[in-house]
């Protein structure tokens, strides 16, 4: 259910805020729209072939990521009663943690040490399910003991094998909740842009790179807009299916029983969670002493390395803070049942679209470019982590928010005393997260910066140019930068199921 905000509440002033903050949201869109005259369909001929491989790309990585998911999820519970199980789920969930840069860098060492890159749709369904299969492991990990409730002790009392169990029960029961995980992993690689350009070669072209493609020439912008439309409209269909399911209740069997989970859940499977975190790590440690070698040969790197991490570190910064008080923002708004729908429901334009809205907008001072980056990252993800993290902080608070009103508190006086001090701890540890995610940014940023202005794009130049183990060493300082947000992040996942 959608919280309601009663009428008498909503004023005039609260009204102009939420149309304010629908349009921060959706201006790259509006930028595009006022500065593009002529709208143009792309030919058939080129729209289908690139909107029949989005989808095909995106079903199997979806698929494979939920399949893959489903097992690990269920190798979770053997180990769910054991105190490190938290630890043992923010290691799962590690590679979607990280900014993809570092999990493209890491399979792209990793494989090509052993043979020839297979760039195309085996390379973006292969990394696209590294980064997703963990998200998929940990939510069913947590699914599964709420659905079972006390089926699965009365079916392990009476007798039932695991096996029987699983199969006669998988379906009817998680049925539901595999498919709204699977239309959530599609819309993620249905969007996807850093991955198909730099592992798609040249059949591997998705309709985020066919934007990419079209906003790159002056004389094509005119057919980009309606294929950001199209992407728009598509990803906003998929969340209004995700938005629009009731959930079931929950029944909880507290404490999870070892017996029960060592029952359901065959030995060993639990690693195939930290599978994607072991390649990760291993393809980021590949070729070190070489990347040392390099490094020690090419001295008119050094320079520029410390002026790039500050500058790194300034776009986390800003975006981390930028991403909070949008946080606060919504918070002193909330609850409002159309401005949740939208939310829901509403995609981020691309990365390419975003990019070269602000594009047109501004000078191309150094201050302005890393401005755009910053505005434009924040733009890019804001709504999917106040889907997937945001909305689980506030959500809980809306009964407290229904008895203060009852008592006749304002609204202002309910936001400061009600609910910022319960979740301003839960949007610092969001905000950190878009904070970590900015410092790998290399896709938006190439777009903005006629420059190198980041050390995220220091390291895509150097894979550009096949210097794989150079990039690899350089990738590791973006790790040590955004560890504290890594882990400041980690409670997030502890506290929002």
């Amino acid at each position: 259910m959608v919280p309601g905000f009663p009428s008498t509440l909503d004023t005039f002033p609260r009204g102009l805020l939420r149309i304010l903050f629908v349009l921060v949201l959706t201006s790259p869109l509006l930028l595009l729209v006022a500065f593009m005259g002529n709208w143009v369909w792309p030919s058939l001929e080129e729209l289908g072939p690139v909107l029949y491989f989005t989808v095909l790309q995106a079903f199997l990585s979806a698929a494979v990521s939920v399949f893959l998911g489903l097992l690990a999820g269920i190798g979770l519970l053997r180990l769910k009663a054991r105190p490190f199980f938290h630890w043992l789920e923010f290691l799962v969930l590690w590679p979607n943690l990280v900014p993809v840069l570092m999990v493209i860098l890491a399979v792209l060492n990793l494989v090509t040490s052993w043979m020839q890159f297979p760039f195309g749709l085996p390379a973006i369904v292969g990394i696209h399910s590294l980064l997703n299969l963990g998200l998929v492991a940990v939510a069913l990990g947590r699914i599964l003991p709420s659905r079972l409730g006390a089926v699965g002790e009365l079916a392990y009392l009476e007798g039932c094998s695991a096996f029987r169990f699983w199969r006669v029960t998988l379906w009817p029961y998680f049925g539901r909740d595999l498919i709204l995980l699977f239309i959530l992993v599609f819309s993620f690689c249905f969007t996807s842009f850093a991955i198909p350009l730099v592992v798609g070669g040249m059949w591997g072209t998705t309709l985020e790179v066919l934007i990419f493609q079209k906003l790159r020439s002056a004389r094509s912008w005119g057919e980009a807009l309606p294929l950001a439309l199209l992407q728009v409209g598509a990803i906003f269909a998929l969340a209004a299916v995700l938005a629009g399911r009731a959930k079931r209740p929950l029944v909880e069997v507290s404490p999870w029983s070892p017996v029960l989970g060592g029952w359901l859940s065959p030995r060993g499977l639990w690693a195939l969670g930290l599978l994607p975190t072991a390649i990760v790590l291993s393809g980021l440690m590949t070729g070190l002493p070489q990347g040392l070698r390099q490094w020690r040969g090419t001295p008119e790197i050094h320079g520029q390395v410390l002026p790039l991490m500050l500058g790194t570190l300034g776009v986390g910064v800003a975006v981390g803070g930028l991403v909070f008080l949008l946080l606060l923002w919504l918070a002193f708004l909330w609850p409002h049942r159309g401005l949740q729908l939208f939310l829901r429901g509403y995609s981020a334009p691309s990365t390419a679209v975003t990019g070269f809205a602000l594009l047109v907008w501004g000078s191309l001072s150094d201050s302005m470019v890393m401005t755009k980056i910053v505005v434009g990252l924040v733009l890019i993800y804001f709504p999917s982590l106040y889907r997937w993290l945001g909305e689980s902080v506030l959500s809980p608070l809306y009964g407290q928010w229904q008895v203060a009103y009852l008592l006749g508190a304002s609204p202002g006086l309910i936001f400061r005393r009600v609910v910022l001090p319960q979740v301003a701890g839960g949007f610092r540890l969001i905000s950190g997260l878009a904070a970590f995610w900015a410092l790998g940014d290399f896709a938006l940023s190439s777009l903005l910066a006629p420059r190198e202005m980041t050390l995220a794009m220091l390291v895509y130049g150097l894979m550009g140019a096949y210097r794989l183990e150079l990039a690899t060493l350089l990738v590791w300082p973006l790790l040590l930068l955004g560890a504290p947000f890594l882990l400041w992040n980690y409670r997030v996942f502890s506290r929002v199921g």
